[in-house]
């Protein structure tokens, strides 16, 4: 029995498939290996180790002050009837800042003034029957008792003379209260009331800045108040209002934390202030802490903390800006002001990381700004 013939031919489909697959491998082939980009270098800061033993210079936030700032009120209440001033307006000693309306303190005056003037009559016709009755009484025509009694009455019309009189005074200088005038030279820095407001005796109307040497209000932690005295010269930054650093005095330190706070208060002077600084700015006092113990400093973010203790990561410089970086287990011994002390594990120079630590692991290559750190 004949065998039907087996069609071994391929499909045009199956050439065209196979020819686009060869023609795929030699091009590839031909095609030079890429090179995958290397991943950036992460970036990082760092500092330098100091010696614990020498001065570490910390920085204290704080804000400027006028030597002598004035909040200002009447002593009486009223209806505000005028402000003359504005904010930062410079006025002299003795400049009217803003007015009362006077009208119930003028009715006070003119009561008080008839008040007197009916105590005045009564002193007079006291003193005249006194005189009447003594002189009766020298005659034998008065008794004792009479000339006893116009004595008192006399003698109690020129008390209620002398208490008109200062009660007058008082209203007078009430009246004279309905203005507020600056009690020294200097500029306005805020105005806390609108006119025809009823204002109470002893609410701030005007602030007043005052003094010609500005100061700096300062929150000291309990770390760093131990170093700070009355004297010490300290470097000042207020970026805002003049370029580098200022020289500054230490004027006053607290001894006791501020109420509800765990700083404590201390002022420092500013002996050459430019006339750019103004009350309110923010301010940078540098201050040098030394300490006698050994060891070395760095800043408090360089010390992490895991499952197997305390660490820094350590840089070593390679190149210009890359580094590679090493995790050191150390030893902490003390808060120090400046930053953490450290007593094993790290030399004095040496640097290490301050920012950018995530993720970080020993022998990576890091970038970091020398230059700036």
């Amino acid at each position: 029995m004949t065998q039907p013939k087996t069609d071994v031919t391929p499909s045009r489909s199956s050439v065209v498939t196979l020819a686009i697959l060869a023609l795929a491998s030699v091009w590839s082939g031909c095609q030079e290996p890429v090179e995958e980009a290397p991943a950036p270098l992460r970036p990082v800061r760092s500092a330098v180790a100091q010696p614990a033993g020498a001065g570490v210079i910390t920085a204290i936030a704080g804000v400027t002050q006028a030597s002598a700032e004035s909040r200002l009120s009447f002593r009486v209440s009223g209806s505000l009837l005028s402000l003359e001033v504005a904010v930062g307006q410079r006025v002299a000693r003795g400049a009217v800042l803003a007015t009362l309306d006077p009208a119930d303190l003028e009715i006070q005056v003119e009561q008080t003034e008839a008040s007197l003037a009916q105590v005045i009559a009564l002193e007079r016709q006291s003193r005249a029957e006194f005189d009447r009755v003594r002189a009766l009484y020298e005659n034998n025509n008065a008794s004792k008792s009479d000339l006893d009694a116009a004595r008192a009455a006399s003698e109690s019309a020129t008390a209620q003379d002398e208490a008109a009189r200062k009660t007058l005074e008082q209203a007078q200088r009430q009246l004279g209260y309905s203005t507020l005038v600056a009690p020294t030279s200097g500029a306005v820095v805020s105005v806390d009331a609108e006119e025809n407001e009823t204002v109470s005796a002893g609410q701030t109307i005007v602030v007043l800045a005052s003094g010609a040497q500005p100061e700096i209000e300062l929150a000291v932690s309990e770390v760093t108040i131990p170093y700070l005295s009355v004297g010490d010269s300290v470097d000042v930054e207020i970026s805002a209002a003049a370029p580098g650093r200022l020289e500054g005095t230490v004027s006053e330190v607290g001894v006791a934390a501020s109420p509800g706070a765990s700083t404590f208060p201390a002022i420092v002077r500013l002996d050459d202030a430019p006339p750019t600084v103004r009350s309110g700015m923010a301010a940078e006092v540098y201050v040098t802490v030394n300490r006698s113990e050994e060891g070395v400093v760095v800043p408090f973010v360089a010390v992490g903390e895991d499952a197997r203790g305390r660490f820094v990561f350590v840089v070593e410089e390679q190149d210009a800006n890359v580094a590679v970086v090493e995790r050191r287990g150390v030893e902490v011994a003390d808060i120090h002001a400046g930053g953490i002390v450290i007593t094993a594990g790290l030399e004095a120079g040496e640097r290490v990381v301050t920012a950018g630590t995530r993720r970080l692991v020993s022998g990576m290559r890091v970038k970091n700004d020398f230059a700036n750190s």
